[in-house]
């Protein structure tokens, strides 16, 4: 997983016209938390498929990890049954302040995954108005970040 600062994430909301509050973050949020290899994994945890899932490909196999769709993860904010969410940055901050933070940031594992797919080509890759772009993550940190690259 990727280390960013508690400052960083903050000015990056900021860039993005965000106003992140500090009550979303863990009392352990950038620390190395020591961890036990055991076979009596108690954690209950979802997360969505994809490049977040890596994070736990090494006990993948157990009952405990549930991958799932964002949906059933943002209701199991909701239900506060989960030990552990896994969720984009700006819906698990929104249904953080929208839950009086029950959960708390803990860790980034990707700083959000952009990928983009043209269909127009031409010899300055240059992107215009006959450009048809695909993004996938809608409103999340990479399209919001593209977009606001592109307003202009």
């Amino acid at each position: 997983y990727n280390k960013i600062s508690k400052e960083d994430l903050i000015h990056d909301f900021k860039i993005l016209d965000t106003e992140i509050d500090d009550n979303i973050f863990s009392n352990n949020y950038n620390k190395d938390i020591e961890s036990n290899q055991s076979d009596d994994f108690s954690y209950n945890i979802y997360v969505p498929p994809g490049a977040p899932s890596l994070i736990f490909s090494n006990i993948i196999d157990n009952e405990k990890v549930n991958i799932t769709t964002p949906i059933n993860i943002s209701s199991q904010f909701q239900s506060k049954q989960a030990d552990i969410l896994v969720i984009d940055t700006i819906t698990g901050y929104n249904l953080s302040k929208k839950y009086n933070y029950s959960y708390k940031l803990l860790s980034m594992i990707t700083y959000g995954n952009l990928f983009l797919i043209k269909t127009r080509k031409d010899e300055n890759y240059k992107l215009d108005s006959s450009s048809i772009i695909f993004s996938y993550g809608e409103n999340m940190i990479p399209d919001i970040v593209f977009k606001k690259i592109y307003e202009k």
